[in-house]
This record gives structure tokens, sequence and C-alpha cells, in this order.
């Protein structure tokens, strides 16, 4: 097979481009100048990809019409959200957020101390476990539970009558309760795989010490191993509440 001259020329310029790469990351990487010129590229970077579409929001915010319509700035579109309805929507959607982030972070906290801080058999098949919904998509999920848990023809809830004989419904995962149960199945993983990290780094000498002075093992949780791990909660529940706002596939279905 015969190679063209434009081939080998392409062939001859690949060498000649990577090396003139390298050479502006070392010159990025050593000198104080380049690194400022690094950090200046990626905060363009971060800038065009985030307050760019941001200011665009902003924009048809104010105006009422589309950028590069004709029109006028205003206020109306505020007006507009600030309801009654959209006001008990929001406090409705802080209050699911709320109610899947509390027990999410104690359950994630139990099974991080399970597996951080016990010799539990099969911990490694546990871990994976624990860590599998994020492998699922909600919406799949979602539409599961609604399979299963409708309170007309949910097959749970057929079963429970079929033993029963009775002819109520007891789960019904179109509740508040259900929206709060299948949020939850995505911010526990969510919340151990923060947590586990911050177990495993502690000294676990410091809990022994408190249990050899005489310490119960709730003491030494609430005095020692939460107050270590503080930090880690804190930032794992607020990023638990703000998944759980943005969050739609459980309220959808």
């Amino acid at each position: 097979m015969s190679v063209s001259a434009d081939d080998r020329l392409q062939d001859a310029h690949r060498p000649a481009l990577g090396a003139r790469l390298s050479g502006v990351l070392r010159w990025l990487q050593a000198t104080s100048a380049g690194r400022v010129a690094g950090l200046a590229l990626l905060a363009a970077i971060l800038a065009f990809l985030s307050v760019y579409p941001l200011s665009m929001l902003l924009y048809g915010s104010l105006h009422s019409t589309p950028p590069g319509m004709a029109g006028t700035f205003n206020l109306d579109g505020y007006r507009d959200i600030l309801t009654r309805e959209n006001l008990l929507t929001l406090l409705n959607t802080v209050g699911i957020a709320l109610a899947k982030t509390v027990p999410s972070l104690a359950l994630a906290v139990l099974l991080a101390w399970i597996l951080a801080r016990t010799d539990t058999p099969c911990r490694g098949a546990l871990e994976v476990l624990v860590t599998l919904p994020f492998f699922i998509p909600p919406i799949l999920t979602a539409m599961a539970w609604g399979m299963l848990g409708n309170p007309q023809v949910g097959l749970l809830n057929q079963l429970y009558q079929g033993i029963t004989g009775s002819t109520t419904a007891p789960i019904n995962v179109y509740s508040y309760g259900g929206v709060v149960w299948h949020m939850m199945q995505y911010s526990v993983p969510f919340l151990f795989l923060l947590i586990v990290d911050a177990f495993r780094a502690m000294d676990p000498s410091l809990e022994e010490a408190a249990r050899m002075c005489g310490a119960s093992r709730f003491r030494t949780f609430r005095t020692i191993t939460l107050q270590l791990m503080l930090p880690a909660l804190t930032s794992g529940a607020i990023l638990s509440f703000i998944r759980g706002i943005e969050n739609f596939e459980s309220p959808l279905f």
C-alpha cells in the first residue's frame, strides 16, 4: 500500500506538535507567569461555562422577551413567581429535601460506622450493595416502585390484600412518605461515600483511649467520633439537601 505525500507530511509534523505542547506545559508549570496564565485560562473557561449562562438567565428574568428580540426591562416575571401557590410549592420542596436528608444522614453514618469500625463479615460486598443505586437511573426505580406500591394495582398491595383479605392498601408510593423513601435510596449512597472515607481517615486510637478511660460506646461516639466527623457530616448534609431540592424524578412519578 502506497503512502501519499500529505500523509508523510502529517506524520512528520506530529512529533513537532507534541514537543511544542510538552514545552508549553513545562513552561506553565515551571514559571510563576506560566502558573498565572494557566489559572487565568482556567478561570476564563469556567466563566464561559457558568457565568455566561447565568447572566443570560438573569437577563431573561428582567426582560420581557428572549435575548435578541425587542422588549422592555421589567419585574413582571418575579411578580408572577411570588404567588401563594408557588411559595407553597417551594415550601413543599424544602420540606421534602429536609425530610429525606435527616434519615439518610443517620442511615449513612450507621452504615459507614459498620464498615469502617467493625469486623462485620462480607464488608466488601456490603459496600458494593450500598453504592449499587448509583448504577441505576432514578427514573427506572421510580417506575418500578410505581408498579410495586401503587395503591390500586401495586403488586405489594395486591399480595397484602390476597393474604389478609383486606381491601385497604398499606403502601402508597405516591404519598409524601413514598417520595421521601425513593429519594433516600439515592441520598444514602451519596452520603455514605462521603462519610466512610472520613471514618477511615480518622485515627481510631482516639476512640480506643476514650473507651479505656471508662466512656461508654455511645459517649465515645457522641464526644469523640461525632465531633471529629462534624465537618464531613455538615458538608454531606448540605450537599444532600441541595440534591433533594433539585431532584425531580421522585416527585414526577
